[in-house]
């Protein structure tokens, strides 16, 4: 699996986390988490197109972004709200996976396989818009 940076996937123009393309997963525990990813890659996931990011990572790099962004900057969409989501989370211990799935089909693809595990958090990141996968 690909080691998570804030350049994959990628930053909001104002700096925020937006994962456009991705599908964000968690989990309240790092096992299920790894056991998510591990079977997406079984199922044939790229590592490359597969991330599980810890909550510590979350709090350090992710939660970060938008204390970068409050420059007064307007935001046309709920990204700093889903930061915070996730912030709130891995304050509780909660671990992601991410998934690249450009596709409906490929999105679908990864929610068959998160829906065999309890995760408290699914959401797809579009190009103009936050998708609740729930």
């Amino acid at each position: 699996m690909s080691k998570f940076t804030l350049e994959k996937p990628a930053l909001t123009f104002g700096g925020v986390f937006y994962p456009r393309d991705w599908v964000v997963l968690m989990f309240g525990t790092a096992t299920d988490a790894a056991q998510v990813a591990a079977d997406l890659k079984s199922g044939g996931y790229a590592d490359e197109d597969l991330l599980v990011v810890d909550p510590a990572t979350i709090l350090a790099n992710i939660s970060a972004t938008v204390g970068s962004a409050e420059s007064g900057m307007p935001s046309v969409g709920a990204e700093k709200s889903m930061v915070r989501r996730h912030e709130a989370l891995a304050r509780q211990g909660h671990a992601a996976v991410m998934a690249y799935a450009p596709s409906e089909t490929e999105t679908e693809r990864v929610m068959t396989v998160a829906r065999r595990s309890s995760f408290s958090f699914a959401q797809k990141y579009h190009r103009f818009a936050i998708e609740d996968l729930s």
